[in-house]
């Protein structure tokens, strides 16, 4: 629990896969919504289109949580060296 409240383990990139699939179902009834009140070809453009944006949109996110982390390790690893390295 520590961990979570000093902020060294995010739960951002967890959120996001929750994130992805409420967007998606959004998308999914914007789409039908468009598609049956005469907007057709709006509506299928959203239905094939929005995943893919929705999907890239996410991955960038956890992209930048993932660059985060190995940065941290970096980090890490540096400090762990510089403790052990002869004066």
């Amino acid at each position: 629990m520590g961990e979570y409240l000093n902020f060294d383990k995010l739960i951002t990139p967890a959120l996001v896969r929750v994130l992805f699939w409420a967007l998606l179902v959004v998308d999914i009834m914007v789409a039908i919504s468009d598609m049956f009140s005469g907007y057709f070809w709006r509506g299928l453009a959203i239905l094939l289109l929005g995943p893919i944006g929705i999907r890239v949109y996410c991955e960038i996110v956890i992209v930048i949580f993932q660059i985060n982390n190995t940065l941290t390790e970096i980090r890490d690893a540096q400090r762990d060296a510089a403790r052990t390295r002869p004066s």
